[in-house]
């Protein structure tokens, strides 16, 4: 019954696992001599994930697959809690994360090291349509409160 998640995850951490094994910063450009120094020495202290932005590759991967595992069961999602007020935020979060990296130069928000740059970039669009389809296929934003939806956007 849980093949397709189950599947989901394996394939992510393959993908995952090449990518971190390759090594390389897909993030800002490593030009001056401090740079390449400051390099070594970030990968030095995270050896296994290559960069503290990783780990938040890794929640925007994450998401994804709780979206894609919502989207493909939505009959018995529609049953769950996350497809009210949850999903709204979601979909709000996404957007606003997706907005501010599409918007702001290269070098000052995107993520660092093998799941960053423009990887990570797309990863976080992915999420935010997904989630905004979700939100509205599924009826989340007549189900959860207008006071709700206004914290969120503020």
């Amino acid at each position: 019954r849980l093949a397709p998640e189950i599947a989901g995850l394996f394939f992510s951490a393959l993908v995952i696992a090449a990518v971190l094994t390759r090594g390389e910063n897909n993030g800002a450009p490593i030009t001056t001599k401090e740079d390449h120094e400051l390099w070594r020495e970030i990968q030095a202290e995270w050896p296994s994930l290559a960069t503290a932005d990783s780990l938040l590759a890794l929640a925007a991967l994450s998401r994804v697959l709780l979206i894609l595992s919502a989207e493909f069961r939505r009959c018995e999602a529609d049953a769950s809690p996350l497809m009210s007020e949850p999903i709204v935020f979601l979909a709000l979060a996404a957007a606003c994360r997706s907005l501010m990296l599409i918007l702001s130069p290269e070098d000052v928000y995107r993520l660092d090291g093998p799941l960053g740059g423009t990887a990570n970039v797309a990863v976080e669009v992915a999420a935010a349509i997904m989630s905004a389809h979700l939100v509205l296929a599924s009826g989340a934003l007549r189900r959860c409160s207008q006071a709700a939806v206004m914290a969120g956007i503020a």
